[in-house]
């Protein structure tokens, strides 16, 4: 079954429930990652509400696992300990925490989302993609 905004919404209050969220940082968070308030969260787009649903995805399960949210010198430090354990499941999971804090950096720090640019088509006419990285 396909989800809608509407169900998005309802995992996002779920989780803001999970993670103890006061009504100020639910719209501080809101805003950031979606530009929204948290009662018009219906007005951003899906993508924005499914990326910010993940966000807090990741937070809970981190936050579950190690007690709190952990800063990115903490993450790195977990991520090599995962690694050198071969943990591979909790070193996703913490690479993606990092990926969130910084994108949540980026966001603060009003730096645009780098999108990918189109390039010149290469000879075999299938394309390249700049990804910005």
């Amino acid at each position: 079954m396909k989800k809608t905004k509407g169900d998005l919404i309802s995992e996002i209050e779920g989780y803001w429930m999970a993670l103890n969220y006061t009504p100020q940082h639910k719209e501080a968070s809101a805003k950031l990652w979606c530009n929204a308030s948290p009662n018009k969260l219906h007005n951003a787009s899906f993508n924005k509400l499914a990326s910010y649903k993940r966000y807090l995805q990741v937070k809970w399960q981190v936050t579950k696992k190690w007690g709190k949210w952990l800063g990115i010198k903490e993450l790195e430090a977990e991520m090599e300990d995962a690694k050198a354990d071969s943990r591979m499941e909790d070193y996703h999971l913490l690479w993606e925490a990092k990926n969130w804090q910084l994108r949540g950096k980026q966001l603060k720090a009003g730096e645009p989302k780098a999108e990918a640019v189109k390039t010149s088509p290469s000879p075999d006419g299938l394309g390249e993609v700049n990804w910005g990285i």
